[in-house]
């Protein structure tokens, strides 16, 4: 594994996101199960998509399938992953799930950073903005700790990412 598909691993790991678990049939001992890791299953430059997928073994008894995608990206310099829906296999799949309604319509600029789009408007409008992001009027800077500050010189609304959690449970 080259050092740039390290940091987009790295990523998913970030987002607390399962990267392998163990894996068994109903009524297999657990001697018989099998730790599967996370693959890749589609790459660009700017991407890549990985999944894990396979039975979660909870018992001897008790066994379910499981098909997890992530979607991981680079934007200025900054690594980021996001859970999709385990049906999806493209890229382009994947930003298509993640882009809101909104930011599709959207007439004017659009920029995103990360977990939030910034869509273009006539005057401010209100929003909310996901967590450890903070809105600065006062010089119009969006800060967030895991990029770098972002001047939005024109009035906006901002738009969160469609993201699934980090859940390790029954999905």
């Amino acid at each position: 594994m080259t050092r740039t598909e390290k940091k987009y691993v790295q990523a998913v790991i970030d987002r607390g996101f399962m990267t392998k678990m163990h894996t068994g049939f109903s009524g297999a001992p657990w001697k018989r199960a099998n730790i599967q890791e996370m693959g890749l299953i589609d790459s660009r430059k700017g991407y890549r998509l990985f999944k894990l997928e396979g039975w979660r073994k909870y018992s001897r008894a008790h066994s379910w399938f499981v098909a997890y995608r992530y979607i991981a990206g680079v934007e200025r310099g900054q690594y980021w992953a996001n859970r999709v829906p385990g049906n999806i296999d493209s890229i382009s799949d994947a930003l298509e799930w993640l882009t809101p309604a909104e930011v599709k319509k959207a007439k004017g600029k659009v920029i995103r950073q990360g977990d939030v789009f910034i869509i273009e408007k006539t005057k401010d409008c209100k929003s909310v903005l996901p967590r450890r992001h903070e809105w600065e009027p006062e010089t119009r800077t969006l800060k967030h700790p895991e990029h770098d500050d972002l001047v939005i010189p024109f009035p906006c609304k901002f738009v969160p990412t469609k993201q699934l959690t980090a859940g390790s449970g029954r999905d």
